[in-house]
């Protein structure tokens, strides 16, 4: 489902057989600018959050605001605004969780049977599709970015970086199958954006693959005493303790009784206090910085890389115009010697 944005910007009240109750407007808009108007009382409310609910082990979605005995939202207006309030938050919550691609959220916002078609209707445009696009791409950079400088240390907030780029993504190649059949744009421009998709695509793998790995627990090379048990006898492996405080730190013991490293490179003050097994520690987490470092580079250079493309294709077409005025200048000098000839048979 492509990514949606909900609110509820107001709220009206409704009668029937003298009794009154509020009616919550939920305003759904489509990334296309296309906007539907949903109405739904508390009770249904109540009846989606009981069917979510025992889902929500994390505690993702905010608890629904208490129904009161002593106020009404008919009367109240106070109370109907806070409640109005509220039910937005709750909706927004569950905008960016995992349950509204749930058959029974799809219901409660009528989207289970004319989502597909309503975005197909009214499809991304040419202009509309480069805004989501340029959209997309900055978003996945301040995901990557965030991930990098621990800001979005969370796994649910990354997974739903990754969720919404895949979204936008199907919407964009559905979109450009479409403006293809319509010929919207020319087949040079679908080729183009195509080619853009791909390496969208290509860097959200790169952002998945780096979030893994970063997201993965380092884990020593072996305990202590699988070292000892698989070592000879005079192996220069130490036993190693398995307490808790190492698996946070580096080892550090003198480097008298470490051989790895000692007869190829240089000590410094920090290797020096290292065992062999905080010197594999050690290297390992210096890997990990420069793989971390290289994937930051990876947008800089397939930016500069769509940057060589575009100035080779406006190269291609500026040399195209000026074969155009070089075979017009042909024609001309042509008519031009015809003419002569005339004038020179007429004298």
């Amino acid at each position: 489902m492509a990514p949606i944005q909900l609110k509820i910007p107001k709220t009206s009240q409704k009668q029937d057989e003298g009794s009154r109750w509020t009616i919550y407007h939920i305003e759904v808009c489509f990334p296309n600018n296309l906007r539907r108007i949903v109405f739904r009382r508390f009770s249904e409310f109540v009846s989606l959050d009981e069917k979510i609910r025992p889902f929500d082990d994390m505690g993702a979605l905010p608890n629904l605001p208490s129904k009161s005995w002593f106020q009404s939202t008919v009367t109240n207006e106070g109370f109907r605004e806070s409640r109005r309030v509220a039910l937005q938050g709750y909706i927004k919550a569950l905008n960016k969780s995992p349950w509204i691609e749930m058959g029974e959220v799809k219901s409660f916002l009528n989207l289970e049977n004319n989502f597909d078609n309503a975005s197909k209707e009214s499809s991304l445009g040419p202009v509309e599709w480069m805004q989501l696009f340029h959209e997309c791409k900055r978003d996945l950079h301040a995901s990557r970015v965030d991930l990098l400088s621990k800001k979005n240390s969370t796994i649910y907030g990354q997974k739903r970086s990754v969720y919404n780029a895949k979204r936008s993504i199907d919407l964009l190649f559905s979109s450009l199958h479409r403006l293809e059949q319509m010929n919207a744009v020319g087949s040079g421009e679908v080729f183009r954006r195509r080619d853009m998709l791909d390496k969208l695509s290509s860097e959200l793998s790169s952002y998945q693959k780096l979030m893994r790995n970063l997201t993965r627990p380092a884990s020593p090379p072996a305990s202590s005493a699988e070292v000892t048990a698989s070592s000879s006898p005079g192996s220069p492996f130490k036993p190693i303790s398995s307490s808790s405080d190492q698996q946070n730190s580096l080892r550090s013991t003198p480097s008298s009784n470490r051989v790895l490293g000692k007869n190829h490179s240089q000590e410094t003050s920090t290797t020096r206090k290292l065992d062999n097994v905080g010197l594999y520690q050690l290297q390992n987490q210096v890997l990990t910085s420069q793989d971390t470092q290289a994937e930051a580079l990876l947008p800089s250079i397939q930016r500069q890389k769509e940057i060589s493309m575009a100035i080779n294709n406006e190269v291609i077409e500026q040399n195209a115009m000026l074969d155009d005025v070089a075979h017009g200048t042909d024609k001309n000098r042509k008519k031009m010697r015809k003419t002569k000839d005339r004038l020179r048979q007429l004298g």
